[in-house]
């Protein structure tokens, strides 16, 4: 069992299995644009220390499925797919493209997942590496513009999506 497993135990209603599932019909569903995208999972989204972006702000409520709303928001051509996306434990979206405060650690910190992969992280990646340290999260997931995903649980890896 490793933390994303472990995750469950936080929250009952918490399936890392259906998150696997949600990230899968994204890519499935995802343009040739495709430019990536960020989830955090969290219990209460207003306790986040996000900011939403302001074309965000601005999107018609509509009621197309979940991921058809993530694939069409990861294309590069548009505004969207800079932010993270809010979910609830039940992944249902609570906020959409919102940039994140996450917290910084100490100066010299360096998590074990991260040796030996300097070349590979990005900003996307390191953001949510932080933002899984916040009160509240459960886990924090990222894809890159490769489809390659990555799982962040309490400041440390926790696999690939």
């Amino acid at each position: 069992m490793n933390a994303f497993d472990d995750a469950r135990r936080v929250d009952a209603r918490w399936r890392p299995d259906a998150l696997d599932a949600l990230v899968d019909s994204v890519l499935a569903k995802s343009s040739r644009d495709f430019h990536g995208f960020g989830l955090i999972v969290a219990d209460d989204a207003a306790r986040l220390p996000v900011f939403q972006l302001p074309a965000a702000r601005h999107c018609p409520p509509d009621h197309e499925a979940l991921d058809e709303r993530l694939a069409r928001y990861a294309c590069a051509s548009t505004s969207l797919h800079d932010g993270f996306h809010v979910l609830s434990p039940e992944l249902r979206l609570r906020i959409a493209s919102c940039y994140v405060a996450a917290p910084v650690p100490a100066r010299g910190w360096q998590p074990p997942c991260m040796r030996g992969m300097e070349d590979r992280i990005g900003s996307r990646w390191i953001t949510g590496l932080f933002a899984s340290l916040l009160p509240g999260v459960v886990c924090v997931l990222v894809v890159n513009s490769q489809r390659v995903g990555s799982r962040f649980v309490d400041g440390e890896w926790a696999g690939h999506a």
